[in-house]
């Protein structure tokens, strides 16, 4: 078996990252309540919120039918926050972000990867925030964000001071 094939796992045998690890590294920055939204029902969206007022927002967008092209999808997101100030963070798992899998293919697919191109896979594995961390100073945070295929964008809104 290659790196990545098989194995219902999050780790290759070499110990590289899958996707899905980042998934559930996402999943568990959620909060314990669940808000109410309105979505469209091409875009999965679970808005939550935790006893210290982070706000956490899952959004994803795949099709239940494997093998299917998806177009990328806008997505106009609104949140209510209330009074005081926020920072947000945005973090994003796609082909391109958060995903040692691509990085891994972009190496050549290598059976043994080497110093250089460990280090690339490992790296490419992390769950990082896709933008930087900003103030949002209002009652209301809006961002429009661009939904890849089979992509998972969590954001992080957390009350400061």
């Amino acid at each position: 078996k290659h790196e990545f094939e098989g194995y219902r796992s999050f780790f290759t045998m070499s110990g590289f990252k899958k996707p899905i690890y980042n998934a559930y590294a996402a999943a568990a920055m959620l909060g314990e309540r669940m808000l109410v939204c309105d979505n469209d029902d091409k875009i999965g969206v679970i808005p939550t919120k935790d006893d210290d007022g982070n706000i956490a927002i899952a959004l994803y967008y795949t099709d239940s039918r494997l093998h299917r092209v998806l177009p990328n999808k806008p997505v106009h997101l609104r949140i209510l926050l209330g009074k005081g100030s926020y920072s947000a963070v945005h973090y994003r798992i796609d082909r391109d972000n958060s995903n040692a899998y691509s990085e891994w293919c972009r190496c050549g697919k290598p059976e043994n990867p080497d110093g250089d191109q460990r280090e690339r896979i490992y790296t490419a594995g992390d769950l990082k925030p896709w933008y930087t961390d900003h103030a949002v100073y209002t009652d209301v945070w809006e961002q429009d964000i661009l939904m890849t295929p089979d992509s998972v964008s969590l954001i992080k809104l957390t009350p400061i001071g």
